[in-house]
């Protein structure tokens, strides 16, 4: 992304996200460093220069596609850590499964919108389509 650009110019607004970056994998003692959400919504720029002045995070989209028993794991070590480092406005994960009614109630009180069964023509494909609209 840039072409290596954000590398070469380092502006604050990247050495804010690195710090908060290093400070959360440190403090929850991560193997890796949580940086590619499936889906992140910016806003603040129309081109990659204009970027590294300042944005911020409208939106992440986290997507899974298997059943919650294969992923749970990833709520500590990859869906909260995103909101904590790139601090959007809103942080939803979508899922193509059911996921229990107890994640969905402990994940909303963290701020972190869950739909599932979303798939073409399912329950959670309108509930996804009406949350971005109204977030956007």
């Amino acid at each position: 992304m840039g072409g290596g650009l954000a590398w070469y110019k380092y502006p604050d607004t990247l050495k804010e996200f690195h710090n908060r970056a290093a400070n959360i994998i440190e403090s929850k003692e991560l193997q890796k460093a949580p940086l590619r959400p499936d889906i992140v919504i910016l806003q603040g720029g129309s081109n990659f220069e204009e970027l590294l002045k300042g944005f911020y995070v409208k939106m992440i989209i986290e997507c899974k596609n298997w059943d919650f028993s294969y992923w749970s794991k990833d709520i500590d070590l990859q869906i909260i850590p995103y909101k904590e480092i790139f601090q959007p406005d809103n942080m939803v994960l979508v899922s193509l499964k059911k996921v229990p009614e107890y994640v969905k109630t402990k994940l909303n009180g963290e701020g972190i919108i869950i739909v599932d069964e979303v798939y073409p023509n399912g329950r959670g494909e309108t509930e996804l389509l009406k949350l971005v609209r109204n977030f956007i």
